[in-house]
């Protein structure tokens, strides 16, 4: 075997100490940038972000996905809200589950129940819950609308952790009825949020992240641009025609609609949104409600309750919220069945105009 010389084996460290100094300060100064993605939550994700000195965060992006999912699905068995799903007495300190217990609360308490997270007995009665279409009209409804409550005793508490630096909450639920949660219209602008903040953490000042559709990016695209993000037109023969560009600046975007989701029946087609007060598939004439706020969590809650209203009722949301922080654009018929598109106040400064206008 080749043996070195002290003074080369001395001289090949110091090289290498060079190399090592010098790095840091070249990744520094070096704009890279990153995209990635991915199958998630039955769909698909992907994130872009670029900026002097970053650093591949795929590893742990994948990680939080799987932990959302763990927490969130209702696909899976043995996920957290599958657990409380299936117990009448349930005690948990997942933060995810928890955070979305509440914001889903809160939004259900906003909307007046148009938004409802215990939705799930109607989502699983019209076929669009994880046992697939159903054939048969749910019969009963009712009975079934007795079961889309929050009638349950919920305890909060916090625990020390690590020798009392990190507390955590705990919450336990005694339920009174059998009630079930589904978290679907929420989680994946949540699932959103989790990933821009953790990369905000990390540094990351120029990013977009998206989930389904759902999007969030702050600061600058690479051209240092507002990021820009085409809005699907729900009238369009083809897979991806585009209804409008909107340019986000440290702002969400999520958009919902009943005109890909959904299935036929009997030569009708059934929205995969349900109106939790009548049991029923929406049915009216709002296509899609694109919604643009602060975060993708309120963004892809607020297009579910807009759906669930309609346009005239999501209409009078605006003109009797005007501080509200969301703006909209909805696509509906009129009442002659005449398209028609509508923009909240401050929505019409979102969108990108044509340059030759």
């Amino acid at each position: 075997m080749m043996r070195l010389s002290a003074t080369l084996v001395l001289l090949v460290v110091m090289a290498f100490a060079l190399v090592r100094c010098a790095a840091p300060e070249a990744a520094n100064t070096e704009d890279k940038t990153y995209l990635f993605g991915g199958p998630a939550q039955g769909t698909s994700y992907m994130v872009k972000y670029h900026g002097p000195g970053l650093t591949d965060h795929q590893q742990s992006v994948d990680s939080i996905l799987k932990a959302i999912d763990q927490s969130l699905s209702t696909y899976i068995p043995h996920s957290t809200i599958s657990r409380f799903n299936n117990q009448m007495e349930f005690t948990t300190n997942d933060k995810h589950f928890i955070r979305m217990l509440f914001d889903s609360k809160d939004i259900r308490d906003m909307s007046d129940g148009a938004f409802e997270p215990a939705v799930m007995p109607l989502v699983k009665a019209w076929g669009f819950g994880p046992e697939g279409p159903r054939t048969e009209e749910p019969m009963n409804m009712d009975s079934l609308l007795a079961l889309v409550s929050w009638d349950f005793d919920m305890q909060v508490t916090t625990a020390a952790e690590h020798g009392g630096s990190v507390r955590e909450t705990i919450v336990h639920v005694e339920k009174t009825q059998p009630i079930t949660l589904d978290f679907n219209g929420i989680a994946q602008g949540y699932t959103v949020d989790v990933i821009y903040d953790f990369l905000r953490s990390k540094g990351v000042e120029n990013l977009m992240v998206e989930v389904g559709g759902e999007l969030r990016a702050g600061g600058v695209n690479e051209q240092n641009q507002p990021w820009s993000i085409g809005v699907d037109d729900p009238t369009s023969e083809t897979e991806r025609g585009t209804q409008a560009v909107i340019l986000l600046n440290n702002q969400a975007v999520a958009t919902s609609g009943s005109y890909r989701k959904f299935y036929e029946k009997d030569g009708k087609r059934l929205s995969h949104t349900i109106d939790p007060q009548t049991g029923y598939p929406v049915d009216h004439q709002l296509l899609s409600a694109t919604v643009v706020t602060s975060s993708a969590t309120l963004a892809d809650a607020f297009a579910t309750v807009f759906m669930v209203y309609g346009p005239w009722r999501s209409m009078e949301f605006f003109a009797e919220n005007p501080e509200s922080g969301l703006y909209a654009l909805l696509v509906y018929y009129d009442d002659e069945g005449e398209l028609q598109t509508y923009l909240s106040p401050g929505m019409e400064d979102k969108i990108r105009k044509d340059p030759e206008e």
